[in-house]
């Protein structure tokens, strides 16, 4: 038991590595691999890469986002693509200065949709959660 205390720690000071006690399951991981690699695996990637991006801009005050909301829209003008965010953002952008939290809201979940990510606030939470988990896990296999 002693030896295998010492050891432990030698190898987590050597290799920064810990024994979680994973056995390795080579056909689970190319499982997993393949996974990610379908059509359905990059869209869920993409939707929670969007979501965290888009829940950083909740660290922005209200005028900084304003700022961005009112370039953002600059560009949607004239995009077919885009009319719907345009769309909605003009209903929204009136609430800057009586209601600052909710534009901040909405101004998210606008930045979330533009990059393939949740519409809805509860969607943004969940995958925000998916990309924590899946980093974790990422960092347990790496160890």
């Amino acid at each position: 038991m002693a030896f295998a205390a010492t050891h432990n720690a030698w190898i987590q000071e050597r290799y920064r590595a810990v024994d979680h006690g994973i056995k390795a399951d080579e056909k689970a991981d190319a499982t997993a691999i393949a996974s990610l690699s379908s059509a359905a695996g990059v869209k869920d990637m993409q939707s929670q890469l969007a979501a965290t991006i888009a829940q950083n801009f909740a660290q922005m005050p209200p005028a900084t986002l304003k700022m961005l909301f009112d370039q953002d829209m600059e560009h949607c003008n004239g995009d077919s693509g885009r009319a719907k965010l345009l769309a909605r953002g003009k209903q929204f952008a009136a609430l800057v200065t009586p209601n600052p939290e909710q534009f901040k809201k909405q101004s998210i979940l606008l930045k979330s949709i533009d990059r393939g990510g949740p519409d809805t606030m509860e969607g943004m939470q969940a995958a925000s959660a998916g990309m924590a988990q899946s980093q974790a896990d990422q960092k347990v296999r790496e160890q």
